[in-house]
């Protein structure tokens, strides 16, 4: 039996699409919620500027050009920035599937070019958020009752975030260029508005549209529907309701940490490296450390944050990224970072696996954070949802596949083809290393499961109790030879609860083709959750690479950056329900 995630609807506009760079960001803030165990419907808009760029095309064919052929030109706004969300989705390592409106029967009645949404399949968008943890919808566009194209009109976007949230029940989120709605425009000169931490509808209607359309704040009104107006990364979020009395918030101040020193420049490092830089506002890199300067300069470091000496990048950091990999230097440098009360984020599994006990009670005695969410799985939140389901005290079993470079590997061989073929396509992929013996052994896998040993348990785990069965041809071979036609060769991490002990092994198995991990493929991991009423709880995502652990390491810092705002408070009682 596998649980059902609660599910939002995140909308992304013009505002803060202004361009195809931007849709980095919105990626980054996808994965804030697929992280706290949420399914997610991502809205999006045209990039700014891209409709009306389209409508002057069609008025170069006159007043009476087709409305039906108008709105299918308009609408290919929409679908590429669908499309190239779910590219970089993909890129990330986050399953989705992208949605046209035909593929959820999104109909509309009313004009062509000024349509009311009024039904979908809500079958196949629920299907669509069982086989992937986010389905992207273009917004501002349906399907008439004669199959035509249609569009929403002024506000469209919003109104499809509205709608498909109203049909699902689910929270909505209208991510825009501010961080909520205010009491007038913050631009202008002047005295500074105050944020609302509440708003109901009369209000926001008095607000002229500025920020949410009136027709997406009369169909609110009309569904007696609440909904959330806030921005990227933000720790808080206006809530727009029917029938609530206006609250104004306090301001709030800037986060406390902005520097940021990396360490290492490879793989990860360099993805770490350009997500930052497309964070100017948030971030700053104040130095990039490594062992070979001149090697991190071919690869497009830029000279100026370049040194060679570790102790000194660390002096003039809020927080220490790691990326170095092996035990030491990082080792040392970790512990010093945190001594002193730097925060750290590593991808590091060896360095947690071996030494996250002592580095913990470090971060503690100084007040530092130390995480380390990219160190297992990639882009699927493994230690994010064991985090959740711990305090519950009834998590019985973890197995999963947790090292993308043998399920690349074993995922070729079932298919046919030889393991040193598959084992060199998976080198030059990028997700297996020069020397792949950590991986083929199982002491990658190892190293992971005691990190999930202590998120799920609160256990220490030494990696060298695991029981390892390496992957080989000859072990293929064998599981193949035992598998019956309704079986298929896995090759598992699994953890049990024996008491206050905790069995784990890593190898070869044999799970039926209905098995939540009987179909994970490539480089893809998922880990399955097993509670003591055999409720399930899957974290999945893809695994290995450049960007998907880079997107990990990111999704830790932008977490930092929200904790350490101060919690705004009302000029009234606390709100019970603001932020989702």
């Amino acid at each position: 039996m596998t649980t059902t995630p609660s599910t939002i609807v995140l909308k992304f506009g013009g505002s803060v699409l202004r361009a195809d760079g931007d849709i980095a960001a919105v990626v980054h803030e996808i994965y804030r919620w697929v992280r706290s165990g949420h399914k997610i419907v991502a809205v999006v808009s045209a990039i700014e500027g891209q409709t009306d760029a389209l409508l002057d095309r069609a008025a170069q064919y006159g007043p009476g050009a087709s409305e039906h052929a108008t709105a299918l030109l308009l609408a290919t706004g929409e679908l590429q920035s669908a499309a190239l969300l779910g590219l970089a989705l993909g890129r990330a390592g986050i399953d989705a599937s992208v949605l046209p409106p035909s593929a959820i029967n999104l109909c509309t009645l009313g004009e062509t070019l000024d349509a009311e949404p009024v039904s979908l399949d809500i079958t196949r968008l629920r299907n669509a958020l069982d086989r992937a943890p986010v389905a992207v919808v273009p917004g501002f566009v349906g399907i008439g009752n004669g199959g035509q194209w249609t569009l929403l009109g002024r506000g469209g976007t919003d109104l499809t975030a509205l709608f498909l949230a109203q049909q699902l029940g689910a929270t909505c989120r209208l991510i825009k260029d501010v961080d909520g709605l205010y009491q007038w425009d913050p631009a202008k000169p002047g005295p500074r508005p105050q944020r609302y931490a509440r708003i109901g509808i009369g209000d926001a209607l008095a607000l002229g549209g500025q920020i949410v359309q009136n027709k997406a704040l009369r169909f609110v009104r009309e569904h007696a529907q609440q909904f959330e107006v806030s921005t990227f990364n933000a720790p808080h979020a206006t809530l727009v309701t029917a029938d609530a009395q206006s609250q104004l918030a306090e301001p709030t101040q800037p986060a406390f940490i902005r520097r940021v020193a990396v360490l290492g420049f490879g793989t990860v490092g360099q993805g770490v490296v350009s997500h930052l830089k497309h964070q100017p506002d948030r971030f700053a890199i104040s130095a990039i450390a490594v062992r070979d300067t001149d090697k991190a300069r071919r690869a497009g470091a830029e000279e100026s944050l370049l040194t060679t000496d570790l102790a000194a990048a660390i002096d003039n950091a809020d927080v220490v990224i790691e990326t170095l990999g092996g035990l030491e230097p990082a080792r040392s440098i970790v512990a010093k970072a945190l001594t002193r009360g730097t925060h750290v984020i590593t991808a590091n599994k060896a360095l947690i696996a071996r030494h996250g006990s002592k580095l913990r009670a470090l971060a503690k005695r100084s007040g530092a954070t130390l995480t380390y969410s990219a160190a297992v799985g990639g882009a699927a939140p493994v230690l994010e949802v064991a985090g959740t389901l711990k305090p519950s005290a009834n998590l019985r079993r973890v197995e999963g596949i947790i090292n993308g470079t043998t399920n690349f590997i074993l995922d070729r061989v079932l298919a046919g083809g030889n393991f040193d073929d598959a084992l060199t396509a998976a080198q030059h992929a990028g997700f297996a290393e020069a020397d792949p013996s950590r991986d083929l052994d199982g002491w990658d896998a190892a190293d992971k499961l005691a990190l999930i040993a202590h998120a799920s348990f609160g256990l220490n785990l030494d990696p060298d109790d695991i029981d390892r069965q390496p992957l080989t041809a000859p072990a293929i071979a064998l599981a193949l030879e035992k598998a019956s036609p309704g079986q298929r060769p896995r090759y598992i991490a699994w953890l049990e609860r024996d008491g206050k002990k905790i069995k784990a092994g890593v190898g070869l198995a044999l799970v039926s083709l209905d098995h939540p991990l009987a179909n994970v493929r490539a480089e893809h991991n998922r880990v399955v959750f097993t509670l003591s009423d055999n409720a399930e709880h899957l974290a999945t995502g893809r695994g290995a690479g450049r960007w998907p652990t880079a997107q990990a390491v990111l999704a830790d810092l932008l977490d930092l950056h929200r904790a350490t705002r101060p919690v705004e408070s009302l000029h009234q009682h606390e709100l019970d329900s603001a932020v989702v």
